[in-house]
C-alpha cells in the first residue's frame, strides 16, 4: 500500500487519466476525501488506490457479435 498524499494532477494520473470533474465527483459522492494544505488541496495515496481506475481499454467492434462461420 502506497502511503502519502498528491495533487489534483497527481490524483488524476493515479487513477489513469481521470477529468477534474471525475475526481471532484467522487469526493461529492464520499467516495474520496479531500485535504487541504493552505490553498492547496491534495488527496491521500492510499484512499485513491482504493479506488477503481478511470481507464478502461475498449476493445474495438461489437462483442457481442456471433463469430464469423469458416
Amino acid at each position: 500500500m502506497q502511503t502519502g498524499y498528491t495533487d489534483l494532477d497527481g490524483a488524476k494520473k493515479f487513477l489513469g487519466d481521470c477529468s477534474h470533474e471525475t475526481i471532484y465527483r467522487r469526493v461529492r459522492a464520499g467516495l474520496l476525501k479531500k485535504y487541504k494544505l493552505g490553498s492547496k488541496t491534495l488527496f491521500r495515496i492510499s484512499e485513491l488506490d482504493a479506488l477503481p481506475t478511470c481507464a478502461t481499454v475498449q476493445p474495438a467492434g461489437n462483442d457481442n457479435a456471433e463469430p464469423a462461420a469458416a
